[in-house]
């Protein structure tokens, strides 16, 4: 996770992700991107599943809004880019872009919830590159 602070709030978020070994067993396993944003004991978020289940696990809810990006298992063994536009999508999710707040935290993460079985081997190798949160449109 990455705290950034108060600062303008971003425009655009870009990053690769490449998975080289996938296996959620009974769990429900998937790659995916979160933008925080908190004044005083407040705060909501949107988190992007980038990969890894075939439809929304949660409901939106309280404070977090979800975005399924892409359903279904992960591609394996090529790089993949994804690319949001973070002003557009909290005024679709949240009716505003944040522009008064405390913290601003970003987190990637390859994660699973609670598996079924007991010793369940679950698995996953996941690597993030070229994580750019900013103003302007990422370059290249």
């Amino acid at each position: 996770m990455y705290q950034v602070g108060a600062v303008p709030f971003p425009r655009h978020v870009s990053l690769w992700y490449r998975v080289d070994r996938w296996r959620p067993g009974n769990a429900v396993q998937y790659v995916f991107f979160a933008v925080l944003v908190g004044s005083g004991g407040t705060s909501y978020q949107i988190r992007y599943f980038l990969s890894g289940v075939d439809a929304m696990p949660y409901r939106d809810n309280g404070n977090v809004r979800f975005v399924l990006v892409r359903p279904g298992a992960p591609p394996q063994g090529t790089w993949v880019h994804f690319t949001a536009d973070l002003h557009q999508d909290f005024l679709q999710r949240w009716g505003r872009v944040p522009s008064s707040f405390e913290r601003l935290s970003f987190a990637v993460e390859a994660r699973y919830e609670a598996p079924t079985k007991l010793n369940e081997s679950i698995e996953a190798d996941v690597t993030f590159d070229d994580v750019f949160v900013g103003w302007t449109p990422a370059p290249g």
